[in-house]
């Protein structure tokens, strides 16, 4: 191999290395109507509070527009059931007819 092969192949594997640590150390992010959460990816407990506080900006949002924005009342219920493993409403995940609990962190 000569040494131009070897400097570009030096620097690909460099690459791909950066690269894989950007996606196992970096920031996830979702966004309903206004609101956003972020949380690191290697963080399940922080996934999951995010998710949940995301949820809970985006029923005040709801809650503001009589749940008449079909669009964040879908993402409210798709999120809370692929979060809690359960179907609700938006009314009923605003109303807090069905749970939503935050995980304690230190």
């Amino acid at each position: 191999m000569n040494f131009f092969a070897k400097g570009a192949l030096i620097i690909l594997t460099i690459f791909v290395v950066l690269f894989i640590i950007g996606i196992l150390m970096g920031e996830m992010c979702h966004e309903i109507g206004n609101c956003k959460e972020c949380w690191m990816i290697y963080d399940e407990i922080a996934h999951y509070n995010s998710l949940v506080d995301l949820i809970s900006c985006a029923c005040l949002e709801a809650k503001k527009n009589d749940f008449k924005d079909s669009q964040i009342n879908y993402e409210i219920e798709r999120i809370y059931e692929n979060l809690m493993n359960n179907k609700a409403t938006s009314e009923q995940i605003c109303n807090g007819e069905v749970p939503l609990i935050k995980y304690e962190t230190k």
